[in-house]
Order: C-alpha cells, then sequence, then structure tokens
C-alpha cells in the first residue's frame, strides 16, 4: 500500500473529482485506516509506505507546524516512511525533531524563529516542559515523533558555517521480512526544495539519488534482500 500527499488532511473535506463532480466529503485518516486495516484483514503480508508530504497543507497544519496530524499518522502502522518537499516546510528544527533520532546537528536562524513563535502560542506563553537535563522551554520538546523509519538516499547534512556536505540524514534502505521475504525499500526524495523556500533547505542538501543507487541496491542485496 502506498500512501501520499495526505496534505495535513486529518479530516473528510470537499473535493472537485475528476469527471467534474464536487464531492462534499471524501477521504480523511479515519478512512485512510479502514482501508488499511482492511487490507491488511485480507492480506496481513502487506506493507504500507507512507510517500511523502503527510504534515503540510491544511490550516491545523500551519496552526502546529504539522504537529496535528502525528498521533494519527503514528497509529497507522506504517511501515516506512519517505518525506516529501512539502514535510521540509516546518523548517529544519522541527523535521529533525519529528523524523530522526538525532537532533543535536546545528542549525539556523530557522530554529531561532521557529522556537519564538511556538512558545508565544496562546496557552504555552512561559510554559516549561520536562527533559532528561532538566526543563526547557514548551517549543523545544513539544513535537510528536514518528513511530515509523524514514528513509532517504539522497538527503544530506550540511554545514552552513563551514559550507561542507555531511553524512545521510536517513538510512538510504530498510528491510522488512513479508511472510519469509526479505523486501529492500530504497526511498528517494524530492530534489526541489533548495527551489522552494531557504528555510526549508537550512542544514540539508539534496542530490538527484540516481548515483547512489546502484550501491544503495547492491548493499540491500548483500544484506539479503530477495525483492527491491
Amino acid at each position: 500500500m502506498q500512501l501520499s500527499d495526505v496534505h495535513g488532511h486529518i479530516a473528510s473535506h470537499a473535493s472537485i473529482m475528476l469527471d467534474g463532480r464536487i464531492d462534499p466529503d471524501t477521504a480523511g485518516l479515519a478512512r485512510m485506516a479502514t482501508l488499511v486495516a482492511s487490507v491488511r484483514s485480507e492480506n496481513p503480508d502487506s506493507l504500507l509506505l507512507l510517500v511523502g508530504d503527510a504534515t503540510h497543507g491544511t490550516a491545523e497544519m500551519m496552526f502546529s507546524l504539522g504537529e496535528a496530524i502525528m498521533p494519527a499518522l503514528n497509529s497507522l502502522g506504517v511501515d516506512v516512511f519517505l518525506p516529501g518537499n512539502w514535510d521540509f516546510g516546518w523548517g529544519p528544527r522541527v523535521y529533525r525533531q519529528r523524523f530522526t533520532a538525532d537532533t543535536s546537528t546545528p542549525l539556523s536562524a530557522n530554529n531561532r524563529t521557529t522556537l519564538a513563535w511556538m512558545d508565544g502560542l496562546p496557552g504555552r506563553e512561559g510554559q516549561q516542559c520536562a527533559q532528561p537535563g532538566g526543563s526547557v522551554p514548551y517549543a523545544q520538546c513539544h513535537v510528536t515523533k514518528a513511530a515509523f523509519p524514514s528513509v532517504a538516499n539522497n538527503l544530506y547534512s550540511y554545514n552552513e558555517v563551514t559550507r561542507q556536505r555531511g553524512d545521510l540524514v536517513h538510512p538510504p534502505y530498510v528491510l522488512r521480512d513479508v511472510g519469509g521475504v526479505t523486501v529492500g525499500i530504497i526511498g528517494i526524495t524530492s530534489d526541489s526544495v533548495p527551489h522552494q523556500a531557504r528555510a526549508f533547505n537550512a542544514g540539508f542538501r539534496f542530490t538527484m539519488g540516481f548515483e547512489e543507487l546502484p550501491e544503495n541496491i547492491a548493499n540491500a542485496s548483500a544484506e539479503g534482500a530477495d525483492i527491491i
């Protein structure tokens, strides 16, 4: 199952269909969850791939920096996530806190502006939340971690000070056992992010992914992937 371009639509919404018909009540994550459960009941050996542009696109996303949809996405049992260009729309600090294990990489001015904006949210002014090292401002610990792994063979960290490209932000692939078959899942994210907004790309660099792909395939196969 490949689920893409959710674009923050937690609830159902009106849509214009391909035939020009207007459907006043379509989609929404409740319907998606029902469809996913139906497929899994018919075939437990199924994978659910969440293919980008999930956390950006509605008012709920704008007012929460994509936070509002994360509990619902985490409940779907996603096997693998591939970020889309709009998942970077809340800046590098939010992206790393949400989709990576390591958030220690130095970021950019987006870090300061995002923190200031979230600490000023109604009802959150001056609030603190507990962290292992002590209490910190609300904005530094409000981001819900994805309960699923992310892959991208063409997304690299970038040091804005030394202007040097670093390591991959995510693994290029993951392996999943599906009914005794080892499946290698490789992700190539959109390289259009640098053309959207400067803040989206701060601390990141993108390639087109095709140069990395042969080595990814070889490595996944060497690790036991039966299919890719």
